[in-house]
């Protein structure tokens, strides 16, 4: 799922591979969905890391589930522009949730300083909340640029 991802958003790769790409996006969606529905049960379970961990990490899962479909959605309604965007939160939502989780686990001086529960705790939110967050800007102020090029293009110099 991680390693498709890049494929995925590369515009060259996807023009000239769009089945390869549809393809892709089906199994992308498929191992997500599995990932996602076991982080939400895990997230649930006493002994995954305390309960502020497993609530970050069944939100990691239920965001993710939502961003998928909502991706799956706007390609069903032909709308690329949409599609792309949330599918940008779905790989954002795994590969920070899922592959960042392990890296905050093996930073000995953070785990010497705060404690390891502190650290899940951080990790069950900060690896997928904040990158989400930066996406969603980064998403937004492309959306702002392109409304704001109409305008110029049509003022004479």
């Amino acid at each position: 799922m991680i390693f498709t991802g890049p494929f995925q958003f590369w515009t060259g790769f996807r023009m000239r591979y769009l089945t390869l790409h549809t393809w892709l996006g089906r199994i992308f969606l498929a191992t997500g969905t599995f990932v996602a529905s076991s982080a939400m049960y895990l997230g649930l379970l006493p002994r995954t890391g305390g309960i502020v961990m497993g609530i970050g990490l069944s939100l990691n899962g239920l965001f993710w589930l939502a961003a998928a479909a909502m991706a799956y959605y706007a390609i069903r309604l032909r709308n690329i522009p949409q599609h792309k965007e949330w599918m940008i939160r779905t790989y954002v939502l795994a590969c920070n949730g899922i592959v960042g989780d392990r890296i905050l686990a093996n930073i000995p001086i953070l785990v010497r300083r705060i404690g390891i529960h502190a650290v899940n705790d951080l990790s069950g939110w900060l690896l997928w909340a904040a990158p989400l967050m930066i996406a969603e800007v980064i998403i937004q102020h492309r959306r702002l640029r392109k409304m704001r090029r109409p305008g110029r293009a049509n003022t004479p110099a």
